[in-house]
């Protein structure tokens, strides 16, 4: 009975860690550009070819307009423009002074961008905190698939909690 309890137990351990795992993995989408309202434009690098969203971050309780920015990437060697998306569901990342919204998404091949403002200067002055970040594009069906396989493992691991708590007793 008791390696039934231990065996249990390294399940446990097992799902926790991939758990963990999948988190992590999921969460950790770095920028790939960042370009702050005081520069006017930014070059990057895409690396893979793919779908790639524009965040806004800024002070968490303050508003700015998106439209009036007039964001715009192109092709830094073609001159072509990208077709910007706006994003149906706005993913949020909210921290104690700042938050982060996604806004826009396009698609784009590997090579060289530039990511600009064309929106006059004097409305990025009054918007001094306010930086765009370029990141991978997370789908929503992948936020909610991320969502029910973690849940379900704590299902699992909650159902081998109460398991070895009545076989110990």
């Amino acid at each position: 009975m008791n390696t039934i309890i231990y065996i249990l137990a390294l399940i446990l351990i097992v799902l926790l860690f991939i758990c963990s795992l999948i988190v992590i993995k999921f969460f950790r989408n770095k920028a790939i550009c960042e370009l702050s309202t005081g520069i006017k434009k930014e070059e990057f690098i895409i690396r893979k070819g793919g779908k790639y969203s524009i965040w806004i971050k800024d002070k968490r309780y303050s508003f700015t307009n998106i439209r009036d920015l007039r964001i715009t990437v192109a092709n830094k060697n073609t001159g072509e423009k990208k077709s910007l998306e706006e994003v149906f569901y706005r993913s949020k990342g909210l921290g104690v002074i700042w938050r982060r919204v996604e806004i826009y998404c396009f698609q784009a091949d590997e090579g060289e961008y530039i990511i600009s403002f064309e929106s006059d200067e004097r409305f990025r002055e009054f918007i001094f905190n306010t930086t765009i970040q370029v990141r991978k594009y997370i789908s929503i069906y992948k936020i909610a698939l991320v969502i029910f396989v973690v849940q379900f493992i704590l299902l699992i691991i909650s159902i081998l909690l109460i398991i070895i708590f009545k076989n110990y007793n």
